[in-house]
């Protein structure tokens, strides 16, 4: 059993766990990404491992429209990263 600290919760110190960060991604021109600037540098994408689409909360005021990419780069590197197609921005989405 964990014992009450009795310590306050401090909503300031909290943060969200992996939240997506903004990128810049290439595409060719069907929309799949060619190119992708990590980690400070503009890298190629070697091939493209799983696509999906995600539409959800279509009901409420900011609805949820995303392509997600799992694509490993030029030097081995896997990444995922999302469009959101709202807004026409892409995001690495941290794991």
């Amino acid at each position: 059993m964990v014992t009450d600290p009795g310590t306050k919760i401090r909503p300031h110190r909290l943060r969200p766990l992996a939240s997506p960060r903004g990128i810049d991604v290439a595409t060719d021109e069907r929309g799949v990404p060619r190119a992708v600037r990590f980690e400070g540098a503009m890298r190629d994408v070697a091939a493209v491992q799983d696509r999906w689409r995600i539409d959800d909360e279509w009901w409420r005021e900011h609805a949820i429209s995303r392509e997600y990419y799992e694509f490993e780069l030029d030097d081995g590197t896997l990444l995922v990263a999302f469009h959101d197609l709202l807004a026409d921005t892409w995001f690495e989405q941290r794991r």
